[in-house]
């Protein structure tokens, strides 16, 4: 059966509670996307040997390899050793390998083309996106974006460029106010090219300035602050995390029981347009305060970023044991290794005869962006 790695974990995943800590014999359940109908996941690359289901992790809270049937889309439900439900996560693909594939047909891509082995294309390939790669078929015509040939001499002709070397005399000349060149070499009017704001020429020689350095930025907030989009940043991806519910106190009533946990903090993530120069104020939820005995915990505080995103705090734990719900968030559900460190975590209930409930942990936010 032809299988794909799981985008949900994969390869060498670790899951954790809501406490932080490794989910020993925690257990995974597959099914099919939407439904509760079980849908089995494979051990290794072959697609031979299902895993149970449920997948019980390993002491570490660990699962080696998860391996999805191609052709099928998941459902994965996680819970505690005890078949207490932590997340769902729906509509979960696999990775998309492709190895030297073969079109009898015409081809359309939409994006862009990055090709890392042989393609065969039968018919006409359209790519409204960039292709990278080494193009070792026939040759594109100049009038379908190509040079028309197989050779750099030849491309040069084709589009009328100079053979080779240095440009004379006949097709470009330099003064130190302006270049004059020919739209077609050794013919053709003679046109002025103008020298903008990027470019220099001095003494003969045109100069091209460095390019800023662009790099992929970011910054964790741990409490509340504001974050300015850059100049020329248009776009930003944001994770918020609302605080964790605080748990609840030990219920001293007839023979008595542990308080329940707090919940965890909503989690979500989006690709937002932001302004630049434009301040934004980003609130970090607080964790819930824990109940004392006969006290229910309280809910976490909500995490914002400005109008873009926001997520609530998770519930607080009930004295009859039950643990708090899970916060929700606007945009799409966070991946669970957002929280690995614990952020936005519930508190732990408080444990019989009389003790109290822990706060959960403050939420927290992030946001990532492209500049210089």
């Amino acid at each position: 059966m032809p299988v794909v790695i799981s985008l949900f974990a994969g390869v060498g995943a670790q899951f954790f509670d809501n406490n932080g800590d490794p989910l020993s014999g925690g257990l995974v359940y597959t099914y099919a996307a939407g439904t509760t109908t079980p849908l089995a996941t494979y051990t290794s690359s072959a697609g031979t040997a299902p895993h149970t289901n449920p997948i019980v992790l390993d002491a570490a809270g660990r699962v080696n390899e998860i391996w999805l049937d191609s052709a099928s889309t998941y459902k994965f439900l996680l819970q505690t050793s005890l078949g207490i439900t932590i997340a769902t996560y729906d509509n979960v693909y696999g990775a998309i390998t492709v190895n030297s594939p073969t079109f009898t047909g015409n081809v359309t891509i939409t994006g862009d083309l990055s090709v890392g082995d042989d393609v065969t294309v039968a018919g006409d390939l359209a790519v409204t996106g960039d292709i990278s790669g080494t193009w070792n078929g026939n040759v594109i015509s100049v009038a379908k974006g190509g040079t028309g040939a197989s050779t750099a001499a030849t491309a040069r002709t084709n589009l009328g460029a100079a053979a080779t070397g240095a440009i004379g005399s006949s097709g470009l000349t330099m003064n130190t106010a302006r270049l004059l060149g020919r739209s077609t070499a050794g013919s053709g009017a003679v046109e002025e090219i103008t020298v903008g704001s990027g470019l220099s020429l001095s003494a003969g020689e045109l100069s091209v300035p460095p390019a800023s350095v662009v790099q992929l930025r970011e910054q964790l907030f741990t409490s509340s602050s504001t974050w300015t989009a850059p100049a020329g940043v248009t776009r930003a991806q944001i994770i918020v995390i609302g605080g964790g519910g605080g748990g609840a106190g030990a219920n001293t009533t007839g023979c008595g029981n542990d308080g329940g946990a707090g919940g965890a903090g909503g989690m979500g993530v989006n690709n937002v347009a932001v302004t630049p120069g434009t301040t934004y104020t980003v609130t970090v939820g607080t964790g819930g305060s824990g109940g004392a005995a006969n006290v229910n915990g309280s809910t976490g505080g909500t995490t914002s970023f400005g109008a873009l995103i926001s997520a609530t705090g998770g519930g607080g734990g009930l004295t009859n044991g039950t643990q708090g719900s899970a916060g929700a968030a606007s945009g799409s559900a966070a991946a669970y290794f957002y929280t690995s460190n614990g952020r936005g975590a519930g508190g732990a209930g408080g444990l019989i005869p009389s003790g109290s409930g822990s706060t959960g942990v403050a939420g927290a936010a992030y946001v990532q962006w492209v500049g210089a």
